[in-house]
């Protein structure tokens, strides 16, 4: 039996305000948010159907994720990049979602292809399919709030810039609950992005609860932005010696991980 989408979307928020980073709300009280436009641009196929049937209230998912993204990259709400504008598209396209924008403005779609797609394939799953839905929006609204690394040569795939990018956008759905633990596994190149530097950086968060903050703090100052010069600057390890140590906490026989740190 499915479960309705209003109280799986209850469901959901409350999922995340229990995964949150757990600064005292007060101090994120009166925050700003952006003015939020939902641009539909499909209307008719199955995608957007799901889409809207499963989030009836876009404008409290998006609120909810803005707050909980911020909250994991600042301390404070008066450190956050002021947004003015959200505009959110639903477009039936290519790939699975994005975002672009300006210093003030967010721009970000979503594929209603890929909606019906996972839906499909998950056994039309109400509940995963919002819970995937929600882990792309924190992943996109993430690259809207977070710093970009400088001097490092740009976004290309596996450099330092793109990791850094992608590999924060990820931790942070992960933080939130929204990246399964079944998709952590040994091996990789710190420089692969998304859930492979995701469980990296969360890793570390270990050795610094306060890691990720430092790191997205760490790309303002340090240029050209490396993943050595920030490790050593906010842990006092190179990235290397750090990666090593990650390898070393899985246990090969039965993949649970233990803390191993490198002398």
């Amino acid at each position: 039996m499915k479960k309705s989408p209003i109280i799986i979307v209850i469901v959901l928020l409350t999922s995340i305000a229990v995964h949150s980073n757990s600064t005292n709300t007060e101090k994120w009280s009166d925050f700003a948010f952006p003015a939020i436009d939902v641009v539909d641009k499909d209307k008719v196929s199955e995608g957007v159907l799901i889409f809207h049937r499963l989030v009836p209230n876009p404008d409290s998912l998006f609120r909810s994720c803005i707050i909980e993204v911020c909250k994991v990259l600042y301390k404070d709400k008066a450190e956050v990049p002021v947004k003015t504008a959200f505009k959110f598209n639903l477009r039936n396209s290519q790939g699975v979602a994005a975002t672009g924008g300006n210093l003030t403005g967010i721009d970000m779609f979503m594929n209603t292809n890929y909606i019906a797609d996972f839906y499909n394939r998950h056994n039309k799953s109400d509940e995963e399919t919002l819970s995937e839905i929600t882990g792309i929006i924190i992943h996109e609204l993430t690259h809207a709030y977070q710093y970009s690394p400088k001097g490092d040569g740009g976004y290309v795939n596996n450099s330092e810039h793109f990791s850094c990018i992608e590999g924060i956008a990820d931790v942070i759905r992960l933080k939130t609950g929204y990246v399964s633990s079944e998709f952590k596994r040994p091996g990789g190149h710190w420089n692969d992005g998304y859930k492979v530097t995701a469980f990296f950086i969360d890793w570390i968060t270990s050795l610094d609860e306060d890691f990720i903050y430092k790191m997205n703090q760490s790309t303002l100052t340090i240029t050209p932005w490396t993943w050595d010069k920030a490790t050593n600057h906010i842990i006092g390890q190179s990235v290397k010696e750090l990666w090593i140590a990650y390898q070393k906490s899985f246990d090969t026989k039965n993949e649970k991980p233990v803390v191993c740190l490198v002398n």
